[in-house]
């Protein structure tokens, strides 16, 4: 079988952002058509799931990332080797390049985000759950970020909540140093479509810090970081996982380069 995401190489930028829901297709389905892209160690993984919903999830990231990685590199998705470094971030091992990539996933949706300017980070979040925004926000948000906060209408707080949340899980995925990151350390606030990054105490800061906000899927917010001095235009982007471009996705709030 050859790869269907191929064709979406064709749209990467220095920095492409895909956004994909699950849909009703079945585990089953996916391993039918995608199993044998798959590591020996990713077999384990999934062979060790005791529900359905899990191994669908883990399966449907492993698939969405070996194809568009084994795209941009130019490869079949089963060469593709990874590791992880120090604090459990992955790295593509094999092929040797300059693409890396992050993943996230939140009830039946996923992100991915591969790069060539940067360490990147990605998130998705589900607005809808039931979470106490208030006290994490106290407990976890930088001092200029809770004073954002205290400026919106109650109908749009928990909107904004996790706008700042999904940045920050992005923002640390990008550093790749996992909780040595101090939450309350840096934060991001915005007006319009201007998002700005700041930084309060905690681990050093990195030189340049870049970020982008989508808001277009219904009740999942989709926030990447990207550290480095290259500047990039940002595709955000909607795909299915048989492979499809859906629609090119806009960019509700961004950092300036």
């Amino acid at each position: 079988m050859d790869n269907p995401f191929s064709g979406i190489a064709a749209h990467a930028q220095g920095l492409t952002v895909l956004s994909c829901e699950l849909g009703d297709t079945g585990t089953a389905t996916l391993v039918d058509r995608y199993g044998h892209w798959l590591s020996a160690d990713e077999h384990d993984r999934l062979q060790r799931f005791t529900r359905d919903e899990p191994a669908r999830l883990f399966l449907a990231a492993r698939v969405l990332l070996r194809g568009v990685l084994a795209g941009v590199c130019g490869c079949a998705p089963v060469d593709l080797h990874f590791g992880k470094n120090d604090h459990e971030k992955p790295f593509l091992l094999q092929p040797v390049n300059d693409w890396q990539f992050n993943l996230s996933h939140s009830h039946g949706a996923l992100a991915l985000a591969v790069s060539h300017a940067g360490s990147v980070g990605v998130d998705i979040e589900y607005v809808s759950r039931s979470n106490p925004v208030e006290k994490l926000a106290q407990r976890y948000f930088s001092s200029r970020e809770q004073q954002w906060l205290a400026t919106t209408d109650p109908q749009s707080f928990r909107e904004r909540f996790f706008d700042i949340w999904t940045l920050k899980e992005a923002y640390i995925k990008a550093v790749g140093k996992g909780l040595a990151v101090t939450l309350e350390g840096f934060g991001f606030s915005g007006h319009g479509e201007q998002l700005h990054y700041h930084y309060e105490s905690g681990e050093p800061a990195p030189a340049a810090v870049h970020a982008w906000l989508c808001r277009a899927l219904p009740d999942r917010p989709v926030a990447c970081v990207l550290l480095g001095d290259q500047p990039v235009a940002p595709v955000f982007a909607q795909v299915d996982l048989s492979g499809q471009w859906l629609q090119a996705l806009p960019v509700a709030m961004a950092s300036s380069p």
